[in-house]
This record gives structure tokens, C-alpha cells and sequence, in this order.
């Protein structure tokens, strides 16, 4: 398998991960800013979100909502913040942030893979797992064969990649301190030493220009011989020449 190809899935999942956290990030740094407002409004907190709620802290009884509901069961015992993935329906989080008053603002934040430019015909595709798991994909899923590629990517803490029987696969670690013990998985078809040609960018193997230059080279037909002969004997007595400039014989 080419280094180029286990690079660059590498680098795509890295990028991938990193742009997650981001996300979980900065959703956790919006809900802890808004609960100094003491005219907290859920519904102005609705963009991006599948529902807010403001909820009493004592009896986790909701005051005001907006979007789905909430499980409030789910909540653990608040002392700051907390993050509790979902995976009743879409993989979301709930997320809970406790206010000065003691009230929490608890918010249910669908976690989507961001955009990234996926072919088909190379089968790729993104995964967010952790160790129960699929949680979220995009583009083409990884075949039957190498499932098992899913499972160590699982438990890997680093960035790395594997090769499977049809699909290689770059994973790395989702590094949000919200979002821990998950991975992003890139995935794309296997590409054997003599393809490499088909993707673009990709430096020709090793191999590959051995192949090349261990081939024989091209020997003179029976109806070349007399255009041979007569560039020999005019070479013979002319000043050097390249082998390769012109006049050389077919």
C-alpha cells in the first residue's frame, strides 16, 4: 500500500476530528456564557439546536422550552458542566450548564460530521465511533470484510492508519475535553503498488520504477537491420554522438 495514500487518510481524519472538537467546543463555551444573563431566554438559544431548557436546579423541573423534549432524566449531578452523549435517535448531546441562581440551562445538540468532499468511486467515507460503536457517518460506508478495522480504530488513543482487504482507513482521536474516548475513522478502497497512477499526486513506489527500469529493452527487427548497419558505419567515422539524439536508428 502506498505511504501516500495511509498519509493522506491520516491527515483527513486529524483534520476532521479537530474541526468536531471545535464544535463541541465552542456549543459548551456558548450555553456557560448565557446563563449570566439574568433574562436567560431558551428560544433565543435555539439555533443550532434541537431544544433548550431552563430547568430548576433542586427539582430538575423544566421553567421554560423550546424544541424537542429534553431527557432530564439522563442529567448527571450538575456542578458546572456536563456532557452526556445521546443515541436514543441521531447521536446528539445533552448538554447542561449550571447558572450562578442555581438554575441549569440544558440544551440537546445533534453532533454532524462537517463537510467534506467524498467520491464514490473510491468509496470513501467518514465514521465517528467510540468503543460502542457507530455514532455518526457520512459518505460510503466500510464494507463487511473490514469492520474489524472500526473496532481497533476504537480503541486507538493516537492517529494512525490501517490497511484492510478492500479499504484503508486513517483514524484519530476526537481531542474536546466534552467529548472524550472518540474517534473519527476516514476510509477509502484499496489501491495495490501498479494503481497508484489513479491517484492523483501520488509519487510512483518504489516498485513501481524498478518495474520500469528492469524492462528489456527494444532489439532491432529483421527489417531494421539495414538502417542499423548504415547508422554504424556512418557513426563510425562521424564525430560522437548521443545514443538517444538524432539519427539513431528505429
Amino acid at each position: 500500500m502506498p505511504r501516500a495514500v495511509l498519509n493522506t487518510q491520516e491527515q483527513l481524519a486529524a483534520e476532521v476530528a479537530r474541526s468536531t472538537s471545535d464544535t463541541v467546543d465552542a456549543t459548551v463555551r456558548d450555553l456557560r456564557v448565557a446563563p449570566r444573563c439574568p433574562d436567560v431566554d431558551p428560544a433565543r438559544l435555539k439555533v443550532g439546536r434541537a431544544g433548550v431548557a431552563l430547568v430548576d436546579g433542586a427539582t430538575r423541573a423544566p421553567i421554560s422550552a423550546v424544541g424537542e423534549a429534553l431527557p432530564l432524566d439522563k442529567l448527571p449531578p450538575t456542578t458546572d458542566v456536563s456532557v452526556t452523549p445521546l443515541r436514543d435517535k441521531d447521536f446528539r448531546l445533552l448538554v447542561a450548564v449550571e447558572a450562578p441562581d442555581g438554575r441549569l440551562l440544558v440544551a440537546s445538540v445533534p453532533v454532524e460530521l462537517p463537510f467534506a468532499p467524498l467520491d464514490s468511486r473510491r468509496a470513501e467515507g467518514l465514521v465517528l465511533l467510540d468503543r460502542s460503536g457507530v455514532v455518526a457517518k457520512r459518505g460510503t460506508a466500510v464494507p463487511p470484510e473490514d469492520q474489524p478495522l472500526l473496532e481497533i480504530a476504537a480503541n486507538e488513543p493516537s492517529i494512525g492508519s490501517r490497511a484492510g482487504q478492500v479499504t484503508v482507513v486513517g483514524h484519530a482521536p476526537v481531542t474536546s475535553t466534552h467529548l472524550t474516548r472518540f474517534t473519527v475513522v476516514s476510509a477509502t478502497k484499496a489501491v495495490k503498488e501498479g494503481l497508484v497512477a489513479e491517484w492523483p499526486g501520488l509519487v510512483p513506489s518504489t516498485a513501481a520504477r524498478t518495474s520500469v527500469a528492469s524492462r528489456p529493452t527494444r532489439t532491432t527487427s529483421a527489417r531494421c537491420a539495414p538502417c542499423w548497419s548504415n547508422w554504424s558505419r556512418r557513426t563510425a567515422t562521424a564525430p560522437s554522438r548521443s545514443s538517444t539524439g538524432p539519427g539513431r536508428p528505429c
